[in-house]
């Protein structure tokens, strides 16, 4: 992440203050999540978020600057509350305003030096209750990048890019954590920032028309105009060729880091086409909801615990779908429990339930921060939760299934079998 200057200062400033909790509160700490990256890197030490904690009665704590100590994010001046019964909505966002949780965002519009300066992340969990540990929070773009490869045919270096068209400034909603082109904004101007791949750069979520321009050594320019839909949370990629003739803008392939955007439908060249290159899958969709994926060892694994609804079935009771244990207001993040039998039902065409092989490889693997999602179990026979976190495998004998046994922190512990008709999280891995 960027060096924050004077944000980071004052978050310094505000959390080196000395203020002790009571024996009944404890400090509020966040354990960030990142579905995605604007860089190569994740939040570091001395990154800064702001923080409002909404309860029923009232606000509780508004726009608390809290500091990244490498694990979590939080102050020495925000202690959880006494009531442990009272649930609360957090929400966050990066990077920390001074000024106050922003309504409005404006990109930067020279993002040469600096394109994480212009990456707006929000993250919002509900229901959450007082507690000692810190509360994981999974943090989201909110904005949209464009990345950009450029084959130039000229012979000439080139001296400039330039994108020009759309609103450079966002309305932001909170609530629903998606942002949008304000009415009132002007058109901008966006310099991208050169990368090893070629160019890029974040744009603000909206539909209109996308004017590139390439300026090569000696003031030749060639330009161009696309027609864009860009989504909060996609990044898209756009293909220049650059000739002596013309600029022109090709279709191009997924991209993997943010959940992929699609490809930017453009005006073609006259003349015969190059077939559109084959696209590898960087999410799943069942159902109405999308899932991140991620490739650990040889094997291509949904990121998160799966939350799709089956049609005409309700969420409780002995329906085989049961919310998890820290409540209905995570579902979002901790996904739903489900048995085998509905889990299986729910399992896409090309994806099944991991074997007991594939759950025990995940034993000591490199997941990446962030995998595990913790939501108990539900034990249809006792009719009540259980805290501890089981990822659903293949049936085994006896209408048992495999599963496996994991934290959040700790990761994949061990490899045992339960009753297929309890309600675990689960994870399709993709056929090969």
């Amino acid at each position: 992440m960027r060096p924050l200057f004077r944000m980071v200062l004052l978050c310094s400033l505000l959390s080196s203050c000395t203020k002790e909790s009571s024996p009944e509160t404890s400090l509020l700490r966040i354990r960030p999540q990142l579905l995605t990256r604007v860089t190569s890197l994740d939040f570091e030490r001395g990154d800064c978020i702001g923080l409002n904690v909404d309860r029923a009665s009232g606000s509780y704590a508004a726009n608390v600057p809290l500091t990244y100590d490498g694990t979590s994010f939080g102050s020495t001046e925000l202690s959880w509350y006494a009531d442990r019964s009272d649930g609360a909505t957090l929400t966050a966002y990066y990077p920390f305003s001074a000024s106050g949780f922003p309504q409005r965002f404006e990109i930067a519009s020279n993002q040469e030096a600096d394109l994480s300066a212009s990456d707006l992340l929000g993250a919002r969990s509900e229901g959450v209750l007082p507690t000692s540990a810190a509360v994981s929070m999974t943090f989201r773009h909110l904005l949209s990048q464009l990345a950009l490869t450029v084959t130039n045919e000229t012979g000439r270096a080139i001296s400039s890019i330039a994108l020009s068209g759309l609103k450079g400034t966002a309305t932001l909603d909170w609530n629903r954590l998606t942002a949008a082109a304000a009415e009132d904004a002007a058109a901008m101007t966006v310099t991208p920032k050169a990368t090893d791949a070629g160019y890029a750069a974040i744009l603000v979520p909206q539909t209109g028309e996308l004017a590139v321009e390439v300026t090569t050594i000696g003031d030749k320019s060639y330009r161009r105009t696309v027609s864009v839909a860009l989504q909060g949370g996609r990044r898209y990629r756009l293909a220049l060729t650059l000739t002596e003739e013309a600029l022109s803008l090709v279709l191009s392939g997924t991209i993997e880091d943010w959940s992929e955007g699609g490809d930017l439908v453009t005006e073609q060249p006259e003349g015969p086409q190059d077939p559109e290159p084959p696209q590898d899958e960087a999410t799943l969709t069942i159902g109405t909801e999308r899932y991140a994926l991620r490739t650990i060892g040889d094997a291509t694994w949904m990121a998160e615990n799966l939350r799709t609804i089956p049609e005409a079935v309700a969420v409780g009771g002995n329906k085989g779908v049961w919310y998890p244990s820290t409540g209905s207001s995570t579902v979002a993040t901790a996904g739903l429990l489900y048995d085998a039998a509905t889990a299986a039902a729910l399992c896409p065409s090309g994806w099944h339930l991991p074997t007991a092989e594939e759950l025990t490889a995940l034993i000591g693997a490199d997941t990446g921060s962030g995998f595990y999602a913790e939501a108990g179990f539900w034990q249809s026979s006792l009719n009540n939760h259980s805290q501890k976190s089981y990822l659903l495998g293949t049936t085994a004998a006896d209408s048992e299934s495999h599963v496996l046994l994991f934290t959040a922190d700790g990761g994949a512990q061990q490899v045992k079998t339960l009753s297929s008709t309890y309600g675990f999280s689960v994870r399709y891995v993709r056929d090969r």
